[in-house]
């Protein structure tokens, strides 16, 4: 069934709007998505409840995959286990970010990076393996670099991983790098791996303002609201005004309870956190 035929197809035609005023200009594009970005209200009233889930999922992966003629079309799979048990097996490890990615999993024609911990699924095939999913060397920079679109498609600002990679290129004082190492499962072989990013103090809380970063980024123009469940932002436009706001005010992304904290235990230190301050 084309987009354009689902009954409350709602943010679909938010996407085939997209597709033919940006595609141009866009090789990639990131989703970070929940089902509450698409209206169901039409398609649920008329299934069965055994039929209701698959169907939405379809629903969901036909708008998507839509754009993927145009450009390449990118999901998190984040799977955090890595960090724990030192294995990563990308064909099973489950993606710990929502639905659609867990069944794009399932479905033909979507292939798994091959980094730990921050891995993407694409709908070409990709096997690159970044060693540090945040660095200069990232897929996070390559979006930022060639101005490419990152979607918030029913769900809100708390989904924005990229503010991380902003983090690292600011070199913001309350993170720190640590390496994780271990094995990925390739077939019936385990290949040694490892992965290295800046990680959240243990055992310091360590809370984003969202609201204030998606105000912020609506206000200068960086991210636009397409319609009410989608929010469409633009990589090298949000790193650019971020990372300005950063060199202001290096503690600018946090929480006001978050921010405290880390301010005084910055001012004891006199220097960015380190591991060994807590680990």
């Amino acid at each position: 069934m084309a987009p354009g035929q689902w009954p409350g197809w709602g943010p679909v035609a938010s996407l085939v709007t997209l597709a033919s005023d940006n595609m141009v200009l866009m090789s990639k594009l990131l989703i970070h998505s929940d089902l509450r970005g698409f209206d169901f209200s039409s398609l649920v009233s008329s299934l069965s409840r055994p039929d209701i889930n698959a169907v939405m999922l379809d629903f969901a992966f036909e708008s998507i995959e839509s754009l993927a003629a145009e450009a390449e079309i990118f999901l998190p799979a984040f799977n955090y286990d890595f960090t724990a048990t030192r294995i990563f097996d990308p064909l099973r490890d489950v993606p710990q970010v929502g639905r659609l990615p867990v069944a794009a999993m399932g479905r033909p024609g979507w292939f798994r990076s091959r980094t730990p911990v921050f891995s993407f699924l694409s709908s070409k095939e990709e096997s690159v393996a970044y060693a540090n999913p945040f660095s200069e060397d990232s897929f996070f920079s390559e979006l930022r670099s060639n101005g490419e679109k990152i979607l918030l498609l029913g769900v809100g600002f708390e989904r924005f991983t990229f503010i991380h990679h902003v983090e690292y290129v600011a070199n913001v004082p309350y993170r720190y790098e640590k390496e994780f190492g271990g094995v990925r499962v390739e077939g019936t072989s385990d290949i040694p791996c490892e992965v290295t990013f800046h990680v959240r103090p243990l055992g310091l809380g360590l809370d984003y303002d969202f609201s204030k970063i998606g105000d912020f980024l609506l206000g200068t123009g960086a991210a636009v609201i397409t319609n009410q469940r989608m929010i469409t932002v633009d990589a090298r436009s949000a790193s650019e005004v971020l990372l300005d706001k950063l060199a202001d005010d290096e503690f600018f992304l946090l929480s006001a309870d978050s921010r405290g904290e880390v301010e005084a235990r910055l001012q004891t230190l006199g220097r960015p956190f380190m591991k060994g301050d807590f680990e």
